[in-house]
């Protein structure tokens, strides 16, 4: 008898995906028995709070040695709990991951805040501000000018104002220079004839120095010719005789001049093959005689060798003597005094000297010459202590002063 067999009993075919590659492999891989054990895994974490095999047996199981005590009592009939209470209960086991939590800080009982510190700070300073006068309360003149000053609390005190000290206050003075500088020889009374004309020489290439910047002064300066100022000549005339001045001749020799510059250019002809042959023969030649000859000049140099190395020698060690030269100037430029402080620079004396005719015979006919007040002077801004200062000249008024009468003088009068 043939046996029928029903459609659960049929075992279906599953069917086979593509395994072409990597890509297919994974998207069509079956991973339900990993999907159940992982959600069993879950549900036992929900309702336990752990994985039961990883639970000790003391969690699992519990004990009891003490049998029923409530088996007398009457059992209270429990009542299901609301569908509300169900609903909101927390029916997982697994605990809530916390938020992190700040920890605060423990500064202790004597700690300042930033903002408690500033503010104790200003009302220290206006305590400091706060002036505290003691007065005697029976004395009548007192009282009267304090209730005068109260009258008048709105008026900011007068601060008295900072003496802004010199810059050259810090600047110390130098003994390099000595306070009294000691006369030239040749600047005596009765001198002797070699001193007296050393000391004219040296006022003679005072005098030559002077002069030669006074005439570089004045060559610098533009000076304009009397013919170019007292001729004014006008653009349109200049131009005109320029074109008078050109003859006909000059117009010609120009005209045959670009005819020859079209027939070069014209006659210019295509080089051959020799000829290109010929030039690279002769630049080739070239190049070989200057190779030859920077080879010749290298061995020179090859030979000149030991020379050449004591020259570098000889410039460094006249370099560092030029460098210790420099500092030694430098060095002694620190401790002389500066030439200037401030606006102006310090004056340099006049020599002080008579010619032979002027030279007295005895100490009755002795002119005088020079100043001590201006000596001493001169010596305190060369010591730098004090700073050099110029006469202040009259400014000179840019329009002359009028002088009228008003309308109200004139009623007056």
């Amino acid at each position: 008898m043939a046996s029928i067999i029903s459609t659960e009993q049929v075992v279906k075919k599953k069917l086979q995906p593509s395994r072409k590659g990597k890509k297919a492999w994974r998207k069509n891989v079956d991973i339900t028995d990993v999907e159940k054990t992982l959600e069993r895994i879950r549900a036992e974490e929900r309702i336990i709070g752990a994985r039961i095999r990883d639970l000790p047996d003391e969690k699992i199981f519990t004990i009891d040695t003490t049998g029923e005590t409530d088996s007398g009592k009457k059992i209270n009939k429990k009542f299901a709990k609301l569908k509300i209470d169900q609903i909101l209960e927390n029916s997982s086991k697994i605990p809530a991951v916390l938020s992190r939590s700040k920890q605060k800080k423990d500064y202790g009982k004597h700690y300042i805040s930033k903002y408690t510190n500033i503010k104790s700070e200003e009302l220290i300073k206006r305590k400091i501000l706060l002036v505290t006068e003691e007065y005697d309360i029976w004395d009548e003149k007192k009282s009267e000018e304090s209730s005068q000053d109260n009258d008048n609390d709105f008026l900011h005190p007068i601060k008295k104002r900072k003496i802004k000290p010199p810059p050259t206050i810090n600047v110390k003075p130098t003994d390099v220079v000595p306070a009294v500088h000691f006369p030239h020889p040749g600047a005596s009374y009765n001198p002797k004839f070699e001193d007296h004309q050393s000391l004219l020489k040296v006022a003679h290439e005072e005098e030559v120095v002077k002069l030669q910047q006074k005439q570089k002064l004045q060559s610098q300066l533009p000076i304009l010719s009397t013919e170019v100022s007292s001729s004014a000549l006008n653009p349109e005339d200049m131009v005109d005789k320029d074109i008078s001045d050109i003859s006909e001749d000059e117009v010609e020799d120009n005209e045959k001049n670009d005819d020859v510059i079209i027939k070069q250019a014209k006659n210019q002809h295509k080089k051959t093959r020799a000829e290109r042959n010929k030039e690279k023969r002769k630049f080739a030649r070239l190049k070989e005689e200057q190779e030859r000859k920077a080879k010749k000049e290298f061995r020179k140099e090859l030979e000149r060798l030991p020379e050449i190395i004591q020259c570098v020698k000889n410039e460094f060690m006249e370099r560092e003597e030029q460098q210790a030269e420099k500092a030694k100037a430098a060095k002694e430029k620190a401790t002389l005094p500066l030439k200037k402080i401030g606006k102006y620079p310090v004056k340099k004396l006049p020599i002080d000297i008579q010619l032979q005719e002027e030279l007295s015979e005895s100490l009755r006919t002795l002119k005088p010459e020079g100043n001590l007040f201006r000596d001493r002077m001169v010596s305190l801004e060369e010591r730098n202590i004090i700073e050099p200062r110029v006469k202040v000249k009259k400014r000179k008024r840019k329009y002359k002063l009028r002088e009228f009468e008003k309308s109200s003088h004139k009623n007056f009068n």
